[in-house]
């Protein structure tokens, strides 16, 4: 019996980028290693310049399955869904989700909103063009949050912000902006525990949610207990 084919395919990364980026590297290698101890067989594929070279790849190998990695494109978290869309028109299987899922989830002004109106608990919150429109959600502690990107760009401690006025606020995004992809949103500051929690779907429409995960914070760190790019990218943070 010939041996499934799983292509992992992943952005290109350059070797003087940032550690999250290069993250995605080592993934590509753990997951290839894991496969292959599975007596699966592998190719590494690369999402770059050209998407059509990426397409011309796959379609010439045809792999049974795609594993994919993508988690940006041109630099941009927001443009990760080209890769399922590409996956798609092949007409291939792949892991995780589809690019409108991918599009929902990757916009975090837009996901408040989707689960504001399914009845979820959320804080409020504003897009740095909603406070440029005079949109005021009120004084209060609000966290300052890249839009678009994740690995928590740009995230810092004097990310988290006390203020009483539009204009206060709007005078910290617009500080922050630049270094989280140049557009970001605001949310009420929720103090408490932090935990990771991943889901999987499964056949049926079913979910089913993986052991949780606390962040722990060390209590003699003086500011906000926030996961931000330091904590989880600098190994001496």
């Amino acid at each position: 019996m010939t041996p499934l084919h799983v292509a992992v395919v992943r952005e290109s990364v350059p070797e003087a980028a940032s550690p999250d980026a290069l993250d995605t590297v080592v993934q590509a290698r753990s997951v290839r290693e894991s496969l292959a101890r599975c007596g699966w067989r592998t190719s590494e594929h690369i999402l770059g310049s050209d998407p059509s070279a990426l397409e011309a790849a796959l379609a010439h190998r045809r792999p049974d399955v795609v594993f994919n990695l993508v988690e940006s494109c041109h630099g941009l978290s927001s443009l990760a869904c080209l890769a399922p869309a590409l996956f798609r028109k092949g007409g291939l299987v792949y892991t995780g989700a589809d690019e409108g899922g991918m599009t929902l989830a990757g916009d975090k002004a837009l996901a408040r909103r989707i689960m504001q109106a399914a009845g979820l608990p959320v804080p409020c919150g504003a897009t740095l063009g909603e406070l440029q429109r005079g949109v005021f959600p009120g004084p209060g502690t609000y966290i300052v949050k890249a839009r678009f990107e994740d690995a928590s760009l740009g995230l810092g401690p004097d990310c988290v912000v006390e203020v009483q006025a539009r204009e206060e606020l709007l005078a910290v995004m617009k500080k922050i902006a630049p270094r989280m992809g140049g557009d970001c949103v605001a949310e009420g500051y929720v103090p408490g525990r932090e935990f990771n929690l991943a889901l999987l779907a499964e056949p049926g429409s079913k979910v089913r949610a993986l052991p949780l995960a606390e962040m722990v914070f060390n209590a003699a760190i003086s500011g906000p207990a926030i996961l931000h790019y330091a904590a989880k990218w600098e190994q001496s943070s």
